[in-house]
């Protein structure tokens, strides 16, 4: 599947921001997730933001998540819907994406 429309941005702890990945075309997305990050994944064409949780994520992690995903979709599309999923959750709609 070509990643068209597709943005990732990984949770930056430190900082309590998020930095912009590079979408490989040709691999599937699926080869940048790591147990210990939270990923967001910004659809435009499904007008969602995913928050990909690794099963590493501590608490905070994840409630930084919620407030970055929110500064995300305000900078890419006000009206997307965001969603939270944790790894080996995935729902059919995000794995097309990921694989």
């Amino acid at each position: 599947m070509e990643n068209v429309g597709i943005l990732m941005f990984k949770l930056n702890l430190e900082e309590e921001t998020y930095d912009q990945l590079e979408i490989n075309q040709g691999n599937p997305i699926s080869e940048q997730l790591k147990s210990d990050d939270i990923i967001f994944i910004v659809d435009a064409e499904h007008s969602r933001i995913w928050i990909w949780e690794g099963t590493n994520a501590n608490i905070k992690m994840k409630f930084l998540s919620t407030q970055i995903a929110s500064k995300i979709r305000d900078r890419h599309g006000i009206t997307y819907a965001i969603t939270s999923v944790d790894e080996g959750s995935e729902p059919a709609d995000l794995k097309e994406l990921l694989y």
